[in-house]
């Protein structure tokens, strides 16, 4: 992969850009709403979880998204579907203030 003129240290394969948002893990109840458990079964982790549409990221799958990092596709949401990822994130203003944004995504292999 090459991003930046950079050459990445593994290998993934491009899956184009997707609509990203947040979601809280706070644990109180509020917008955010969801569950302490993903759908794979691991606890929800801010920094790590991603809701992903299960026919386009296999739930597992380790993912490279531009200018965020890995993350683990461990979860899914009613309005995750196709090109669309929603992140864990620590705090309920955290999620706010990310709104929605468009990134380049690379399922790592």
């Amino acid at each position: 992969m090459e991003e930046g003129g950079l050459t990445a240290p593994f290998a993934a394969e491009e899956l184009g850009e997707f609509t990203l948002c947040a979601y809280c893990t706070e644990r109180y109840a509020h917008i955010c709403g969801g569950s302490d458990t993903t759908r794979s079964g691991d606890p929800v982790c801010a920094g790590v979880t991603v809701a992903v549409d299960p026919e386009v990221i296999p739930l597992g799958s380790t993912l490279y998204i531009e200018g965020i990092g890995f993350r683990k596709a461990q979860d899914t949401g009613s309005a995750i579907r196709g090109q669309k990822i929603d992140l864990a994130v620590g705090r309920h203003s955290d999620a706010l203030s990310f709104g929605v944004q468009h990134r380049r995504v690379w399922l790592v292999q």
